[in-house]
């Protein structure tokens, strides 16, 4: 894979309840529909150790920059 781009944004939010993370996470996720990529969605609950372990969980999947 080495070279090649990925199809896949992620998306590191607090808490898909709130309709502001809601809202930004349905916009992103469109958007990229629309130029054929997906979204990889975390929900972190607002706990820090939970979002650097989501945030090493998804460098090692090679998202898209």
């Amino acid at each position: 894979m080495r070279g090649q781009r990925s199809s896949v944004v992620g998306l590191i939010i607090p808490d898909v309840q709130n309709d502001f993370y809601a809202t930004v996470a349905k916009i992103v996720a469109d958007n990229l529909a629309a130029h054929s990529m997906q979204l990889m969605l975390s929900v972190t609950e607002d706990d820090p150790d939970r979002e650097l372990r989501e945030l090493r969980a998804l460098l090692e999947a090679r998202p898209a920059w």
